[in-house]
């Protein structure tokens, strides 16, 4: 199942996604995002110029199995034994490397057994200044495995290894580094192998944001504060102000208390495919527990109703993030299905 997809057309303003330590390279606007990414978006850069070695952590619980897919360029000079991507272990007293996919010279390489260097298999030349997709996936075990496809096809892989190192037993990030005086990477998408659906190679993929374009056939909410309906929404995604907010009161004579809905920007028909719409949603829960807020999204006749996405009393302010596999239909997504639903928030009581 889908664990995390991130597209970075928002990093500069929203980093829940990620958590992280280390030095980063995206302390200021500088080098937060560049407008060079794979479909036209902002991707992210990891400097380096052998200065300092900077990286990303992404937390994912603890899990076993993965795969990761990210496009990947660097420019400038291609560093010697540079770790791309590493599958890590962390709890307080250790942090093993259970696996690593390097980019060693601009070349595709495998470790593992707590190395970055220690190669067991190689892979292909990566070109300066060309985008390329890589897709990791990574068994845990005594008898585990390692492959990498590039751009959709096998290119190295290294099976019946023991992945497992000190029998740490999970991963609980996945770190990137820069390989070269430039890194950037974008469209990263992380899945476990469980579940029915995104548990098993996808390919290259692109992840596209839409941000909130007008109201929908719901607006059943006040707006507090001076900005209206449709900005409060084009927040990208995190509001810096909490003094704007849609606000509701419960009506005890309706079992729904309310609902509000935005159509979005218009999916352009260069995506010929849509596997999965993910909805992102940001409220403060000030009624009591026993009623729910359901996220939802509809079209012309079908509604397709969430769980619950917060049911717990709190003053602090929440995110959720719905994955859509589906269409309100129950068909698979298409551009004219996205473009022609919208997506919404409804509070109901219990």
């Amino acid at each position: 199942m889908l664990v995390l997809a991130e597209g970075f057309d928002d990093w500069v303003n929203d980093t829940t996604s990620f958590f992280y330590y280390g030095t980063l390279p995206f302390g200021s606007n500088t080098n937060s995002g560049v407008t060079t990414g794979t479909d036209g978006g902002i991707c992210k850069l990891l400097n380096n110029n052998d200065v300092g070695d900077y990286y990303l952590n992404i937390f994912v619980g603890n899990q076993t199995d993965l795969i990761v897919g990210f496009y990947i360029k660097y420019s400038g000079t291609a560093y010697a034994g540079r770790n791309l991507c590493a599958f890590r272990a962390w709890e307080g007293t250790f942090d093993y490397i259970m696996g690593n996919v390097a980019l060693d010279s601009g070349r595709l390489k495998i470790s593992y057994n707590n190395s970055f260097t220690n190669y067991v298999a190689t892979g292909s030349l990566l070109s300066v200044n060309v985008w390329y997709h890589v897709e990791i996936k990574f068994v845990l075990g005594t008898s585990g495995s390692i492959e990498v496809r590039l751009n959709g096809v096998a290119d190295c892989i290294v099976t019946n290894i023991n992945t497992n190192y000190s029998n740490a037993g999970f991963i609980s990030y996945i770190q990137f580094r820069s390989v070269a005086e430039s890194t950037y990477i974008d469209d990263l998408i992380i899945m476990n192998l469980l579940g029915t659906e995104f548990n098993d190679w996808l390919g290259p993929v692109y992840i596209k944001k839409l941000l909130g374009s007008s109201v929908g056939s719901y607006d059943e909410f006040t707006v507090q504060g001076t900005l209206t309906a449709t900005q409060l929404i084009q927040q990208t995604p995190k509001p810096t102000n909490h003094n704007n907010y849609l606000q509701k009161q419960k009506n005890v004579d309706s079992p729904i208390l309310a609902r509000q809905s935005f159509f979005h920007q218009t999916l352009t028909t260069d995506y010929q495919v849509v596997g999965v719409v993910q909805a992102v949603y940001h409220c403060t829960w000030g009624l009591t527990p026993n009623n729910s807020v359901k996220a939802f999204v509809k079209n012309n006749v079908d509604l397709l109703v969430s769980d619950p996405i917060n049911q717990q009393a709190s003053v602090n302010p929440h995110w959720d993030y719905v994955y859509y596999s589906k269409a309100p239909d129950g068909g698979a997504w298409t551009p004219y299905k996205l473009n022609t639903s919208e997506f919404g928030i409804v509070m109901e009581e219990a």
